[in-house]
């Protein structure tokens, strides 16, 4: 923490970490050659600095390597970056001291960091990009290479011993062409239909559909067996949704969308989001009812949400807050000319003249006489909430996950999940119609979707403080969960207005997401990691057996040898915003203000570079006042302003100026975008800051009465009044 706190005082933190952990790691280099006697400080500091600069190596890889396969023309191209040449120096350090070390458990802590915090996807991308790229090839012990077949972990292994009958029974079923034994489980089972119906797609999928990223066709399904399944498919009583059954025996589940499909060498990240999307048809696929039918609804009719307004969305609020605020005062509400709603108090009638603080127009007036040329007008009472789909591209959405309305942020992650793989698995069929629905319509409905699924895993993973492998586990026990009567109960809420969404958003995060979290993760998480880890389809694997964390016999510890002892190397949690988050829900302690200040913490973290925007506005002021008319400011970008500047500390004040700007607008513009007293251009709030594109009148203090705000105006106003929110 000392370490991470010491990279959080310099502008770019990112930066400073990796250059934290690699003198870290140099001064761990120097002290190899000693060894302390018994349990000493110097020892300790010795483990403490490796295991930092193996953490923060961990996520390099995982940045640059586990998220996507980097071909050796992308990795020339990264080289011209000095982030990655940094990494890379890193990575280097960190294989000279593996290297120089008589023991292997650092080496071993590195791939639990990545198989804990980043997910087994991750490790596996990375294992397969040490056959291309050799300057990886140390991370993995040779103990630990091997095998040419592909790992694909089986997350459905969290439903339960029945599913693993299921399918070993399938397993057995394609090598001898015959379902009796299948047919044999299924009627034996004291589940209900619609579990019964999920659990053999789930090992359906899994057997047979899966078993084509063999390298080894003869492992493939015959066209015999597909045959004799066909028809066992087609009379099988328990199964009510037989064209995705049919679909996945034939590898047919993507229709149009290859992402869908199973081929040899996908990304497991892809594996992953797959099985999650199959996992989700299957379940909204069988006979369910209560908080499931909108979402059902929207698997197999896609065109009868046309008009719905969708869960999570962001909605207009600001009809209720005139609500509010006519309760507890006597308020009349007009309209500036531009539109935007402003109050009177008490008879109505305006006694002083002031500025929008929306758009900057004139309004109200003095002595009962409005301002000259702009007569009273009484505001509209339109909501300018829009129905549909409305979240845009997920590259526009912030990083961090958001909570919506009734929903926690795990709610909310969890509903988008889901919501997106019911419209991936839909557009399979008619991506015509799924598209008809988004607002505004993405020229490929598919990739569109796929994306926004994308962030949606790794924003559960954030707001569960876990990994992408974690989040994913805990889908899959949140969509077997949903099968259980209590959930699929008749509830009221659905998706036909602003307030029956609330309702139904409110009954889906009691039935579907509380109680589940209300297990307790970490217990929960750790068998589902127990079961998957010894599953047989894994737990052979050299790489994986290698992971298993590992005791010292009370007689063999050897405290002169400290570094030398496996407990010294185990993973541990960190401990984060995220994983205070989820312990306070799942234990549900009231603590007012830390909850005030944990659901407010993207704008507690932007707070710190207040004092920096302001020195860049001062700076600008003092260098363009005068000189420089609105027009000009609008036409020049911030990179060319930035190239203007004199080389040496004039140019680097600058830059890191620019960049906690750039850091505190992608943290609060989401919120920006929100706010009715903060009129930022509406496009702007929805990409990230880039000073490639960004005009430099959004750095300037412009007045909030000129139209549009400045970028840099609105976030100064915006960070002042949250602070001063804070301190009262």
């Amino acid at each position: 923490d000392s370490y991470k706190q010491e990279a959080a005082q310099t502008h770019n933190t990112e930066t400073a970490l990796v250059e934290v952990a690699i003198a870290k790691l140099q001064y761990a280099g120097t002290q190899a050659g000693v060894n302390a006697p018994g349990l000493s400080v110097v020892t300790l500091l010795f483990i403490a600095n490796i295991r930092f600069g193996l953490s923060v190596a961990a996520q390099l890889l995982h940045k640059y390597y586990g998220q996507r396969s980097l071909s050796v023309q992308e990795e020339k191209r990264l080289m011209l970056q000095p982030h990655y040449r940094q990494a890379k120096r890193l990575l280097d350090q960190a294989w000279r001291l593996c290297e120089r070390l008589e023991w292997r458990w650092p080496q071993v802590f590195l791939l639990k960091q990545l198989y804990r915090s980043c997910g087994m996807d991750s490790l596996l991308s990375i294992t397969e990009q040490t056959q291309v790229h050799q300057h990886l090839k140390w991370i993995i012990p040779p103990e630990a290479r091997g095998g040419k077949e592909e790992v694909i972990p089986d997350r459905f292994i969290v439903c339960g011993d029945n599913y693993r009958q299921l399918r070993e029974e399938l397993a057995k079923s394609m090598v001898s062409n015959n379902m009796d034994g299948v047919n044999n489980v299924l009627q034996a089972m004291g589940a209900p239909q619609n579990v019964r119906e999920v659990q053999l797609l789930l090992a359906l999928y899994r057997e047979v559909t899966v078993s084509r990223a063999n390298t080894n066709q003869a492992r493939h399904p015959t066209q015999a067996y597909v045959n004799i399944s066909h028809h066992y498919l087609l009379d099988c009583q328990v199964l009510t949704n037989k064209q995705l059954a049919l679909e996945l025996l034939t590898n047919n589940q993507g229709g149009g969308n290859i992402a869908l499909a199973v081929t040899l060498n996908q990304p497991p990240i892809q594996r992953t989001l797959a099985a999650l999307v199959v996992h989700t048809a299957a379940v909204l696929g069988t006979t369910v009812g209560g908080v499931l039918l909108p979402l059902q609804v929207l698997l197999q009719n896609p065109q009868n949400h046309a008009h719905s307004y969708f869960p999570t969305m962001p909605e207009d609020v600001s009809m209720e807050a005139r609500q509010i605020l006519g309760a507890r005062e006597q308020l009349h509400w007009f309209q500036c000319a531009n539109g935007h709603p402003y109050p009177i108090g008490e008879c109505g009638q305006p006694m002083e003249q002031s500025r929008c603080p929306d758009c900057g127009a004139a309004i109200g007036g003095v002595n009962h006489r409005p301002v000259q040329g702009v007569p009273l007008q009484a505001a509209r009472n339109n909501d300018t909430t829009r129905p549909g789909h409305i979240l845009g591209p997920a590259a526009n959405r912030p990083a961090a996950p958001i909570a919506e309305r009734a929903l926690s942020t795990v709610g909310t992650c969890v509903v988008r999940l889901v919501m997106h793989a019911s419209m991936v698995k839909a557009a399979t069929t008619n991506p015509q119609v799924v598209g008809n629905v988004i607002n505004p319509r993405p020229p490929n409905p598919s990739e569109f979707l796929w994306r926004h699924l994308e962030l949606d895993l790794q924003q559960l993973g954030r707001a569960l403080g876990r990994s992408a492998d974690d989040a994913a586990l805990f889908m899959h026990l949140l969509l077997d969960s949903l099968l259980k009567p209590e959930v699929q109960a008749v509830a009221v809420g659905d998706w036909s207005n602003k307030d029956s969404r609330r309702r139904w958003e409110e009954v889906f995060m009691a039935r579907c997401v509380s109680p589940i979290l209300h297990q307790g993760l970490d217990n929960m998480l750790q068998r589902a990691n127990v079961a998957l880890h010894n599953d047989d389809r894994l737990s052979n694997n050299p790489l994986l057996q290698l992971l298993c964390e590992v005791v010292t016999p009370a007689e063999r510890v050897d405290l002169n040898r400290l570094a030398d002892l496996p407990e010294m190397w185990r993973h541990r949690p960190q401990i984060n915003l995220e994983s205070l988050t989820q312990t306070m829900a799942e234990t549900q302690v009231q603590l007012p203000v830390l909850e005030k200040f944990l659901a407010e913490k993207e704008v507690l973290e932007a707070m710190r570079y207040l004092p920096d925007i302001l020195r860049l506005q001062k700076l600008l002021m003092t260098q363009y006042q005068g000189h420089m008319d609105v027009a000009e400011a609008m036409s020049m970008k911030i990179h060319e302003f930035l190239q203007k500047q004199p080389e040496g500390a004039v140019y680097e004040e600058y830059r890191q100026l620019v960049e906690s700007f750039r850091t505190a607008w992608n943290l609060t513009r989401h919120l920006l975008a929100r706010s009715t007293s903060q009129a930022v251009p509406r496009e702007l709030c929805q990409m990230n800051f880039d000073p490639v594109t960004t005009s430099l009148y959004h750095l300037l203090p412009i007045k909030r009465t000129v139209v549009p705000t400045s970028c840099s105006t609105a976030l100064v106003l915006f960070l002042a009044n949250a602070h001063n929110s804070f301190v009262q």
